[in-house]
């Protein structure tokens, strides 16, 4: 193939050298193939499976429990005046 330049050789090169190489995926050996998977499979979490991790973790019974104080201090501010 030709070049009108040495830029476009280059970056054509620079293209080659950065393009990712997979294993393939055609093996007989059934543990390759998961292990395939499990390292390039999506990982992004659903809204779903987010929230839930969200309440495992108790983010928001923090939440919850700064609005309550919050609410708390304003009400007996309030009963103070």
């Amino acid at each position: 193939q030709r070049f009108p330049t040495e830029d476009h050789l280059m970056i054509h090169r620079h293209k080659h050298e950065m393009t990712l190489k997979f294993p393939s995926i055609k093996t007989d050996n059934i543990k390759h193939q998961q292990l395939f998977l499990v390292m390039f499979s999506d990982q992004t979490p659903t809204p779903t499976r987010f929230l839930k991790n969200c309440e495992e973790v108790g983010l928001f019974n923090d939440i919850d429990c700064s609005l309550e104080h919050e609410f708390r201090k304003a009400q007996e501010e309030e009963n103070n005046k």
